[in-house]
């Protein structure tokens, strides 16, 4: 069977999360299932070395997406007679005969806006749900990353249920707890010259990022003065405080993460809306306790893994805080749950969905 998977992902000038969990899942996939043949699409900007026999690379000129989209790809599937088509993207070349599955990770803005925000979405929302929409249909399959997105796509896109499939994708094996060596020289790195909790993520609205930073504030002025409050990748955003260090940028793969996680006393997580969470997920992976906003996926995700808060209420959220930096034996406890609940996440069990996926839409 030849499985062409849209690896534009793959961009050596912009690697990015995506590029890096496919080339994993790529390789892992291959090496299961050494009798498929995988294809991977790259343009003129991508870079992936193939490392297995039954894997190679095929190639297009992109300068607009919607024409690679809709005719380069087309024609490279029909031309390579292609069993299956995947992409990683909300992207599907609505044409082609070949069957076709599609990942939908990245529907929060339009979740938020159609669910929670505007009661008369505007008119450019409701066009792009329409072709959203269109891509749907003319997939074969749907990959959402947890059952909380699937209910969104059918509730937002009107899919039948039965065409969409849960597939969590895995957490980077470079995810695990870092010696005190790596520990103290990311710390020195970026200025953090006390205990820290953390948080990793943007700072876009639904981050929930405040109402972190003001919880953090209503902590009693002796455990502030103990801590740091580090908020890693929230670009400009600015709190004014005198314990909290904020690093501007910080990429998914980075080699400081790890030791970022493991280093921290407690990883905190606001968001108000999640298709996965990978940010506490990669934290518990390392050994982090984590105290979670309990909307959207993330329970559904961390299950019994972390604490959990309302991430509406501040006051909450500060008792919260100060509550388990104080008890020594629920950071502990939420650590080995962490640790346990985090090999779920591994790259074999996550292949080994994707490749059942493909066997029941070949066999059906």
């Amino acid at each position: 069977m030849r499985i062409a998977i849209d690896g534009r992902a793959l961009n050596k000038y912009k690697p990015d999360s995506i590029g890096s969990e496919l080339s994993e899942a790529v390789n892992s996939i291959a090496g299961i299932r050494k009798d498929w043949e995988l294809l991977v699409i790259l343009n003129q900007f991508g870079e992936f070395k193939p490392v297995l026999p039954n894997v190679n690379t095929l190639s297009i000129k992109e300068f607009l997406s919607l024409a690679a989209d809709q005719i380069a790809i087309p024609r490279l599937l029909k031309r390579h007679n292609i069993d299956v088509f995947y992409s990683p993207y909300f992207r599907c070349p609505v044409l082609s005969k070949a069957r076709k599955i599609i990942t939908i990770h990245n529907f929060t803005y339009l979740v938020l806006k159609v669910l929670y925000a505007e009661k008369d979405v505007s008119q450019s929302i409701k066009l792009n749900i329409a072709w959203k929409k269109i891509l749907a249909d003319s997939a074969s399959k749907i990959v959402a990353q947890s059952q909380n997105s699937a209910n969104d796509i059918v509730n937002i896109l009107k899919i039948r249920e039965d065409k969409i499939s849960v597939v969590s994708p895995s957490i980077s094996n470079n995810f695990m707890p870092q010696n005190e060596e790596n520990i103290t020289a990311v710390m020195k790195k970026y200025a953090v010259t006390k205990p820290y909790i953390l948080y990793v993520g943007n700072s876009r609205p639904y981050k929930n990022v405040d109402n972190l930073v003001k919880a953090f504030e209503k902590l009693p002025k002796t455990f502030r003065d103990e801590y740091n409050l580090v908020l890693a990748g929230v670009g400009e955003f600015k709190t004014g405080l005198k314990n909290c260090i904020t690093i501007d940028f910080i990429r998914h793969n980075n080699d400081d993460l790890p030791s970022l996680y493991s280093g921290a006393k407690l990883f905190v997580f606001p968001s108000l809306y999640e298709g996965f969470c990978f940010a506490p997920l990669e934290a518990i992976a390392c050994g982090c306790p984590v105290l979670s906003s309990n909307t959207s996926s993330m329970p559904e995700i961390l299950n019994d893994a972390c604490s959990y808060f309302n991430p509406n209420n501040i006051e909450e959220l500060s008792k919260k805080i100060h509550t388990i930096l104080n008890t020594t034996s629920l950071l502990e406890e939420l650590r080995e749950k962490g640790l346990k609940r985090a090999s779920h996440f591994s790259i074999t069990n996550s292949s080994n969905e994707f490749i059942k996926l493909i066997e029941t839409l070949i066999s059906g």
